[in-house]
């Protein structure tokens, strides 16, 4: 029908995720404010290493929205500004997005249809960090 966007909802998605990482967190979170570093693997249930997806972090207090993708070993770093890495100190919750868009849709296959769906919403995942001023680590073992 004419009018009618042919993106679906997880195309949508990393579209919105593509432009997050491109200009940074958004203007919600001061430009010059101090960040540090997060970085940390994703491994899913059995120890194998989450091998794509973003880790997706959210800043209840200001509404900020902030990403690291994973590599092919699981492993992130989060980046806040255009080639900043790291975060600013605070509370987030946390939510992997998995998958792989292709086309117009999100393909899940092997190991990522695995992932429970509770850990792709940061209001069901039960992931939480805390962002001291310092080198943060955080690991992520899904069940």
């Amino acid at each position: 029908m004419f009018g009618q966007s042919k993106l679906t909802g997880a195309w949508r998605f990393w579209l919105a995720l593509a432009i997050c990482l491109a200009s940074g967190c958004g203007p919600k979170l001061p430009a010059n404010e101090k960040t540090y570093p997060v970085h940390g693997k994703v491994g899913m249930a059995g120890g194998a290493a989450l091998p794509k997806g973003v880790v997706v972090y959210f800043h209840p207090p200001v509404g900020a929205t902030c990403a690291g993708a994973v590599g092919p070993d699981g492993t992130y770093r989060a980046s806040l500004y255009r080639g900043q890495e790291g975060l600013p100190v605070g509370e987030y919750k946390v939510r992997i997005a998995a998958g792989e868009p292709e086309g117009q849709a999100t393909v899940y296959s092997g190991d990522l249809a695995r992932i429970k769906e509770k850990y792709r919403k940061s209001e069901t995942s039960g992931l939480t960090l805390t962002v001291k001023p310092e080198d943060n680590t955080f690991d992520i073992n899904l069940e």
